[in-house]
């Protein structure tokens, strides 16, 4: 079974928690119906990255990345 897929801009690594996860503004999560597109979210934990095709992939969803914030 396939992860869901999602857009996620202005994002930058959260790191205040013991694992981690990303932070920014979803779009297109479709799976999850109280996301609206816009609204700044906390991702799942983060199991990979991948800055040469920017997606990110979380234990839920498998995110396409735009617009780090440093």
């Amino acid at each position: 079974m396939s992860k869901p897929t999602a857009e996620l801009s202005d994002w930058r690594f959260d790191d205040r928690v013991e694992f981690p996860r990303l932070v920014g503004t979803v779009r297109n999560h479709y799976d999850r119906p109280d996301l609206h597109d816009g609204e700044s979210i906390y991702t799942s934990r983060l199991l990979r990255i991948d800055f040469e095709a920017n997606t990110a992939e979380t234990r839920n969803t498998i995110y396409k990345l735009s617009n780090r914030i440093a």
